[in-house]
């Protein structure tokens, strides 16, 4: 071997690669999470609307604490999504100083929205 290179440092490609891979995966996960949430609190909604007519008044109150739930979690996965993505963005930051401002303040905004 007659680089410069240690043979345990990747080349650009390979890290354009891995930084790509980085925001699919935790992508496709977080988007099929928003989808069941979305489906589930359109099954909330309806039955909410069915019992209604038919139930007591304790359990409706119950089903609309279950929504609110819900629409925090579909908050949390949407907000996770633009985190995972703008963090591999401030990946690119060659700065370290810069990397580690950006990094910083979008942990600080995720757990602000989190709560």
């Amino acid at each position: 071997m007659d680089s410069d290179l240690s043979p345990y440092m990747l080349p650009d490609e390979c890290h354009n690669l891995l930084n790509f891979m980085n925001i699919l995966v935790p992508s496709i996960a977080i988007l099929l999470t928003v989808l069941l949430d979305t489906y589930a609190m359109w099954k909330l909604g309806h039955f909410v609307k069915i019992r209604k007519n038919y139930g007591m008044p304790l359990h409706i109150k119950n089903r609309n604490r279950e929504k609110r739930l819900v629409r925090m979690i579909m908050v949390q996965a949407i907000t996770s999504i633009l985190t995972y993505i703008s963090l591999c963005f401030a990946a690119l930051i060659r700065n370290e100083f810069l990397q580690f401002l950006a990094s910083s303040f979008l942990w600080g905004m995720v757990q602000s929205i989190d709560g």
